[in-house]
């Protein structure tokens, strides 16, 4: 487990020649909002390991598309579409909390 350190976030930004990984845009969005509400650490597993993302005071959290499913099992699933239920809430009503 790492904590994260706010500071040193990455802002990707899209230009002509420069590839953008949507999971690593939707994780930064995610950070750069929830950081300010509780403690959060970066769950970083062995090399193939299958582990969420983020720890968000007692909850675990992964982030990820419409598809995302819960083999990592997670608390909950911030998933960048509008499908709900389970455990899945939309990425983007973490942007309300800043």
């Amino acid at each position: 487990m790492h904590a994260y350190r706010p500071h040193t976030g990455t802002i990707f930004i899209a230009r002509k020649g420069f590839n953008v990984h949507l999971g690593a845009l939707r994780e930064e969005f995610f950070v750069n909002h929830v950081k300010w509400v509780s403690q959060m650490c970066y769950l970083k597993g062995k090399r193939g390991e299958k582990t969420a993302d983020f720890k968000v005071g007692d909850w675990i959290i992964e982030v990820g598309g419409e598809k995302k499913r819960r083999y990592q099992r997670p608390d909950y699933i911030a998933v960048d579409g509008l499908l709900t239920g389970s455990g899945r809430i939309p990425l983007f009503l973490f942007g309300l909390i800043y």
